[in-house]
């Protein structure tokens, strides 16, 4: 009977919300500002797919230009090539235009190589750009989208 008494009694307490909205930091003094929406969909200084090609191009250029195929050293290579160039892109201050960079790296040994990415895509205001670099060792296959960003 005591177990009872002691679920009824657990029961019969008030709770204390949890949610995030409920837990209000206390006032520090300072005051928060607050953003008002813009409306504008156009961007101030829109992606310019010449440009993004250029520093992809350089890009790869620079670090794959005499790369040899290393299986285990590859996808070390891939990532930072695309780090590169996604720090290359970014420097151009497109203006609500959000990053991405796929790099793939293959050893050239006469094969074939079929590659797809598909995106949900706004056709207006989503670019990208891609380029083919190759060379005695290897194939490498750069793509840098450009994603608009409200």
């Amino acid at each position: 009977m005591p177990h009872r008494q002691q679920a009824a009694a657990a029961a019969a307490r008030p709770t204390t919300p949890t949610t995030p909205e409920a837990e209000e930091p206390p006032f520090d003094g300072k005051f928060r500002v607050m953003y008002q929406n813009t409306y504008r969909l156009e961007s101030k200084r829109p992606w310019a797919e010449e440009a993004a090609l250029a520093c992809l191009r350089e890009v790869m250029h620079e670090m794959l230009g005499a790369a040899e195929y290393d299986a285990a050293k590859s996808g070390e290579l891939a990532g930072a090539v695309a780090a590169e160039v996604r720090t290359r892109i970014q420097e151009l201050n497109f203006d609500r235009y959000k990053v991405a960079c796929v790099v793939n790296i293959y050893e050239k040994l006469f094969q074939g190589i079929h590659s797809e990415l598909g995106c949900l895509w706004d056709v207006q205001r989503d670019h990208f750009a891609t380029y083919n670099f190759s060379n005695t060792h290897i194939i490498a296959t750069g793509t840098v989208f450009g994603v608009y960003y409200e």
